[in-house]
């Protein structure tokens, strides 16, 4: 009897011992397989991060670059001096709607004189009210900003050419390649001054800043 005994205690123990080595085995396997998914995680939170980062760096250089170009144009308007006779302000009207089609985000073009007043501007169908207006009294829409760069005859100073930028035109082809994998804010110092369609408050570490230069 006592062999008997000690013959099913030993079976159990046996048994006992299978049993809680299968559970030690499929307790490895489950710390095993969180590791590698927290490691996944951790590695993919990683690579998101790069992707947002470079995301971040593309866009807001890639919008930089946009202004300037925008900023070089004018400019070499500006340098051509003030159009004086019917077949200079012609010219400069073609030239002013040239630009105005040719470069996303310009809405309007001005020529200002030195007093503030408004001489002309492109597109003329939706100016000719402000023609003799001080421009400092033009109102701008929500997401307008404007780019002032002085124009000379020789050195006397003739005014300004006047560029209204539309930042939401300025940034379109960048919105429309986003899609619904990232979202876009731009912002001043007073706040957010536009919002992707898609956006959503980020979370702590989700969201990348990067600052961009408007001159003038």
């Amino acid at each position: 009897m006592t062999t008997a005994k000690r013959s099913i205690a030993a079976s159990m123990m046996e048994f006992l011992s299978s049993k809680l080595l299968l559970v030690l085995i499929a307790v490895a396997l489950i710390a095993a397989s969180i590791y590698l998914w927290k490691t996944q995680e951790t590695s993919d939170l990683a690579q998101l991060a790069v992707e947002v980062n470079s995301k971040a760096r593309s866009y807001s250089s890639e919008t930089e670059s946009r202004y300037d170009r925008i900023y070089g144009a004018l400019d070499l308007l500006a340098s051509r001096g003030a159009p004086r006779s019917a077949a200079a302000i012609a010219e400069w009207k073609k030239d002013a709607a040239f630009y105005i089609d040719t470069f996303n985000g310009i809405k309007k073009v001005a020529w200002v004189d030195d007093l503030f007043r408004v001489r002309e501007m492109m597109p003329l169908q939706e100016s000719t009210a402000t023609i003799g207006q001080l421009a400092t009294d033009l109102e701008l829409a929500p997401l307008e900003v404007n780019l002032w760069l002085p124009t000379y005859d020789d050195v006397d100073f003739r005014g300004f050419i006047l560029g209204i930028i539309g930042l939401d035109d300025l940034i379109a082809p960048i919105v429309d390649e986003i899609g619904d994998g990232y979202m876009l804010q731009l912002s001043d110092e007073t706040g957010a001054v536009y919002t992707s369609a898609n956006w959503q408050p980020p979370q702590d570490g989700d969201a990348v800043t990067r600052s961009i230069e408007l001159k003038n």
